[in-house]
């Protein structure tokens, strides 16, 4: 396994903070904190909590055909309403919920592998 990032053009998360008022993401040396989805790009997502997430939020992402996407659902795992996952298990996508933590630290893994991951981070 790779230990070091292979292309720059990939958005590495250098350090994931989570505190009682505020939460901050640095990618490539880049402070965020703001909900965003990662995959090519950074780009924000105007949600503030995981239940505003909806299909049309994803249909974006959904079209670039990523291998598997990790939805960081805050600092607790929540599973949302099957028709937002059904969206990707339909198009072969695999999808993940998880803490924001443990996404951060996943989606690191399988940049590592030079795998097609996207991570979508409700901050």
């Amino acid at each position: 396994m790779k230990l070091q990032p292979s292309n720059s053009s990939h958005f590495f998360i250098k350090k994931y903070i989570e505190n009682n008022d505020s939460k901050n993401i640095n990618i490539n040396g880049i402070d965020y904190s703001k909900s965003l989805i990662i995959f090519n790009e950074v780009q924000n997502l105007e949600i503030n909590d995981i239940y505003e997430l909806s299909c049309e939020h994803l249909d974006a992402l959904l079209a670039k055909k990523p291998e598997v996407v990790l939805i960081g659902t805050g600092s607790k795992q929540v599973f949302l309403h099957p028709k937002i996952y059904s969206k990707f298990i339909n198009q072969g996508i695999g999808v993940e919920f998880m803490t924001n933590s443990a996404a951060c630290r996943t989606y690191n893994v399988l940049l590592s592998e030079d795998r097609k991951a996207a991570l979508i981070l409700i901050l």
